[in-house]
């Protein structure tokens, strides 16, 4: 069981509970139009699936879910961060979440993080770039990606972690 902290998040793996605020929070008009919706089914797939972490995003005293992150960690050198997606946007939130969760996959196991990205998602672009992603021009032939269109960009960064 992944459990993370930074000054104001929580960062735990979701239980079936949580999984009608996750789905919420994908139909949220700021979120939905960059990410593959999914459905209840497809989550608990997710969770019973122990490659797959399903992170949640808690703030505040009352632990209220903000955000998630989905990681695939089948290849355990290579992680993708499959989805992210956050209510409160603009508030450095994201950030901290994707700050701490690289800190943790770089320190246990992984060369290596990558992810997909919608081109006109800058709001997600400029995060990823800030915490020193680079687009990622072996994208094609390295990756799964499980998007064919053109519009998917593919940031990665590697450890600088000594193992």
């Amino acid at each position: 069981m992944i459990f993370l902290e930074t000054a104001r998040l929580g960062i735990s793996e979701i239980t079936i509970t949580d999984i009608t605020e996750v789905i919420e929070i994908e139909n949220n008009p700021l979120v939905k139009e960059y990410i593959c919706l999914s459905s209840y089914d497809d989550y608990l797939i997710m969770l019973s699936d122990p490659n797959i972490k399903v992170l949640g995003l808690y703030e505040g005293e009352d632990a209220r879910v903000i955000g998630f992150v989905i990681v695939d960690e089948t290849e355990r050198s290579l992680v993708k961060i499959k989805r992210m997606a956050l209510i409160e946007q603009s508030q450095g939130y994201g950030f901290e979440a994707m700050q701490e969760i690289l800190n943790y996959y770089f320190a246990s196991q992984a060369n290596k993080i990558w992810l997909e990205v919608y081109n006109d998602n800058y709001k997600a672009i400029k995060l990823y770039e800030k915490i020193g992603m680079i687009k990622d021009k072996l994208a094609l032939q390295t990756y799964k990606i499980e998007c064919d269109c053109p519009s998917i960009i593919v940031y990665s960064i590697e450890n600088n972690y000594p193992n």
